[in-house]
C-alpha cells in the first residue's frame, strides 16, 4: 500500500517531467520558429539554396506541422527553385512538390490569410508546368521517357488548373489537345523504330492506341481520334506484313500472322467508318476504308471507298460533299454502310 506521502511524491514527479516536456518543447519550437525566420530571410534575398536546408529539416517540428504559413514558405521556395535550375529538366519533381505544398497550405488556412498567395502560386505553377508539357513533348528527338515526362506536367497543370475553379467544359478541351499531340509523337516515334519491331516498339504502339483510346472517352464524336486510332492498327498490319512476312516463313508463322493482320485490320474497321461519317470529306480515311475492305476480301466495298477517293482526288471545281453524297447515292451506300 501506498501511503498519502508516497501518493504526493508519485504525483509531483509527474508533475516535473510533465512541465519539462512542456518546457522542452517549448525551447525547440522557438527554436524551429528561429529557423523559420532565418529561412524566410534567406530567401528574401533569393539565397535560396541557404534556405532549402532549413525549411526541409524542420518540416515535422509540431510549430510547423499545422502552420499555413510554413508550408506557403516551402511551396515558394521550390517554386523559386524549380525557376532557377529545373525548367529544362522534364523530369523535375520541384513543381509537384511546390504544389503539394501550396496545397497544403490551404487546407490550414483557415482565416484565408495567405489564400491569394496560395492561388498565384498555384496559377505560376500551372504556367509552368504546362510549359514543361509542351517543351518534353516537342524536343527535338522525343523519346517514349520524354512523352512520360510530359504527361507527368499536363496532369499536374490540370490539378492546379481545377485549384481556381476552371470549368471542366474548359479542361475537357484541353486534355483532348493534348492527347492528340501525345498520340501524334507517339506515331512519330513508332514510325522512327517500324523496322526493328522490337518489344519497345510494341509498347510505344500500345501508347498511340491507349491514347486515342482516351481521346475517345473524353469526346467520342472526335473524328481526328477515331481517324488516328482506325490508322494505327491499319499501319500495324501493314507494317507487320512488310516485315513479318517472307519467302522463308514457314505455313504455320504464316497463317497465323495473316490471321492477326485480320484481326488488326477489323480492329481498325469501326474508327475509320466513324471519321468518314463524322468528316465524310476525309480522303486519307476513305483511302484506308479501301484498304482494308480488299484485305477483308469485301472488293465490292474497296472498290465503292476506291472510287470515291479517286473522285476526290482528282476534282477541281466541285463541292467535295457533293461529290460524297452523289456517289453514295449512286452506289446505294446506306444498304450495307452498317
Amino acid at each position: 500500500m501506498y501511503s498519502k506521502g508516497n501518493v504526493i511524491w508519485f504525483l509531483l514527479i509527474a508533475l516535473l517531467l510533465s512541465t519539462s516536456t512542456i518546457w522542452a518543447q517549448s525551447v525547440q519550437n522557438r527554436e524551429a520558429r528561429g529557423l523559420e525566420i532565418k529561412a524566410r530571410n534567406y530567401m528574401a534575398n533569393k539565397e535560396y539554396d541557404l534556405a532549402r536546408p532549413i525549411l526541409d529539416g524542420i518540416a515535422t517540428d509540431t510549430a510547423h506541422v499545422n502552420s499555413c504559413e510554413y508550408w506557403y514558405l516551402r511551396g515558394f521556395l521550390y517554386k523559386e527553385l524549380y525557376k532557377r535550375d529545373e525548367t529544362n529538366n522534364g523530369a523535375s519533381d520541384f513543381l509537384s512538390k511546390a504544389f503539394d505544398y501550396y496545397e497544403k497550405s490551404m487546407t490550414l488556412d483557415a482565416d484565408g490569410s495567405h489564400k491569394d498567395g496560395n492561388i498565384k502560386g498555384i496559377k505560376t505553377i500551372a504556367v509552368l508546368s504546362n510549359n514543361a508539357a509542351v517543351t518534353s513533348l516537342y524536343k527535338e528527338n522525343c523519346t517514349e521517357n520524354d512523352c512520360k515526362n510530359a504527361l507527368a506536367n499536363f496532369d499536374l497543370y490540370i490539378k492546379a488548373m481545377r485549384v481556381y475553379e476552371t470549368p471542366e467544359a474548359e479542361l475537357t478541351k484541353k486534355r483532348v489537345e493534348f492527347k492528340l499531340a501525345l498520340g501524334a509523337i507517339y506515331n512519330q516515334i513508332y514510325d522512327a523504330h517500324t523496322k526493328k519491331h522490337s518489344e519497345h516498339n510494341v509498347s510505344i504502339w500500345d501508347n498511340i492506341t491507349s491514347t486515342y483510346k482516351g481521346v475517345l472517352v473524353l469526346d467520342s464524336k472526335n473524328s481526328s481520334a477515331n481517324y488516328c486510332l482506325g490508322s494505327a492498327y491499319y499501319n500495324r498490319a501493314v507494317h507487320i506484313i512488310m516485315h513479318e512476312m517472307g519467302y522463308d516463313v514457314d505455313m504455320i508463322t504464316l497463317s497465323d500472322i495473316q490471321d492477326k493482320c485480320i484481326n488488326l485490320f477489323k480492329e481498325a474497321l469501326p474508327y475509320l467508318n466513324k471519321a468518314h461519317v463524322q468528316d465524310a470529306i476525309n480522303p486519307p480515311a476513305i483511302e484506308g476504308l479501301a484498304g482494308i475492305y480488299f484485305s477483308l476480301n469485301e472488293i465490292d466495298k474497296s472498290n465503292y471507298y476506291k472510287e470515291l477517293f479517286g473522285k476526290l482526288n482528282d476534282n477541281t471545281t466541285e463541292e467535295p460533299l457533293k461529290i460524297v453524297e452523289d456517289h453514295r447515292t449512286q452506289q446505294d451506300w446506306y444498304n450495307w454502310e452498317n
